[in-house]
């Protein structure tokens, strides 16, 4: 397995992470989306982090190659706040190479630092 740099999505990766959106609407559901529309969707996340947190995975020459979109729900059942993952993607070059692996192990470790226990 190679090492990934997994780091919080920022301004700077808004146009990434809404092609990556982009192409996975077209691949997994063949659907097509506005592109302005999800530019303006990712930037109202990246920009509230209680729209959502993006998580940007890159190689070692930074290299954009994946992201994923956590989102926060409140439990009265528990008490407590929930992470879900969604948003998924990762260029086809890395597939199968444990790159969704990286950002979850990522995602893991800032559920802990949160005192986030379920995701």
């Amino acid at each position: 397995m190679m090492n990934y740099n997994i780091s919080v999505g920022n301004a700077s990766d808004i146009g990434t992470i809404a092609r990556f959106q982009v192409d996975m609407a077209l691949e997994s559901e063949g659907t097509e989306l506005d592109m302005s529309l999800v530019v303006k969707g990712v930037t109202a996340a990246v920009e509230d982090e209680y729209k959502g947190t993006y998580l940007v995975a890159r190689t070692d020459e930074g290299k954009a190659i994946g992201s994923l979109l956590l989102t926060r729900e409140w439990s009265d059942w528990t008490n407590r706040w929930y992470w879900w993952i969604q948003s998924v993607f990762v260029t086809k070059e890395y597939r199968g190479k444990g790159v969704y692996r990286a950002m979850y192990d990522k995602v893991k470790s800032l559920a802990k630092e949160s005192n986030i226990t379920q995701i």
